[in-house]
């Protein structure tokens, strides 16, 4: 497959978790090797916090195009329902709405909507037979939610002020990912560990 694969192509291959291993060293051999990190947890009671990239201009941009009349805050606009009939509060109309004539019903109780609504967290469509959307406020976002592929993270360069010519050494930024996915310390405690 190397042999006939285009100077621009690329092969996805997909295996099972009896098999990925072999395949990796079988493909490291072919295409070259690339770094992978390997996460192992002694049960599933394990710390977890999910870590967030910047979001960019051209992402808020896109995404986040309406503007509050009264805040000037610029916000996306978010769904209120969920898909599925439900025969509780969150399937009964609100407002005169009825979500069910749709398949769906409201994602929170009909009090939650009041709330929201009363917060001026609820977009209102000019059209009569428009559904109401929730406010997402662009100021809001923690960032895009980062993946299993940690792009974002820089290769440490030959003349970077923290190489130490251990060579194998990583940058700091992926182990500050790493503390900070696996970790509940706090700020301060990270800081401390960094210096000592």
């Amino acid at each position: 497959m190397r042999e006939i694969l285009a100077p621009n192509g690329a092969i996805y291959v997909h295996l099972d978790q009896r098999k990925s291993h072999t395949m990796k060293l079988v493909l490291d051999e072919v295409f070259a090797e690339h770094d992978t990190i390997f996460f192992y947890t002694a049960s599933s009671d394990y710390v977890w916090n999910p870590q967030f990239g910047e979001v960019s201009e051209e992402y808020l941009g896109q995404f986040f195009d309406q503007v509050d009349e009264t805040t000037g805050r610029r916000y996306a606009r978010g769904d209120l329902t969920a898909r599925g009939l439900r025969n509780g509060e969150t399937g009964k109309p609100w407002r005169g709405i009825s979500p069910s004539s749709k398949g769906n019903h409201w994602k929170v109780l009909p009090s939650e909507l009041d709330r929201l609504d009363a917060a001026g967290r609820i977009h209102w469509p000019e059209k009569a037979s428009g559904m109401p959307r929730l406010k997402r406020y662009a100021d809001e976002v923690k960032g895009v939610s980062v993946q299993d592929l940690w792009l974002d993270i820089k290769l440490m360069h030959n003349l970077s002020p923290e190489r130490t010519g251990y060579p194998t050494q990583k940058p700091e930024a992926l182990l500050d990912r790493i503390i900070r996915t696996s970790s509940n310390n706090t700020s301060a405690n990270y800081e401390k560990l960094k210096e000592g």
